[in-house]
């Protein structure tokens, strides 16, 4: 049996290999890894020089503590500088 892990890593492998008109995932859809586990995926697109994420869980829900919010809330300001996105807040 396949792990839920394996099964998020797969069908985002999956995803990128196709035409972006027939992606369900985003151009950037990676795995969440925090500490030794892989609660998720975001799947992260631009539009209009914007980044929008959408953010799904294996288990439905994040993981509990307010150090895994923080630590997500940073990889998406490190993700905005990186492609150099404007604030839309």
């Amino acid at each position: 049996m396949l792990h839920a892990r394996a099964l998020v890593e797969l069908e985002i492998l999956v995803d990128l290999r196709l035409t972006p008109s027939r992606r369900r995932l985003g151009y950037y859809a990676l795995p969440l890894l925090y500490g030794d586990a892989v609660p998720g995926w975001a799947n992260l697109t631009m539009t209009n020089g914007t980044l929008a994420s959408d953010i799904g869980y294996v288990r439905g829900t994040a993981p509990r503590g307010r150090a895994f919010a923080r630590s997500l809330d940073d990889e998406l300001a490190r993700m905005k500088t990186f492609l150099s996105v404007r604030d839309s807040e």
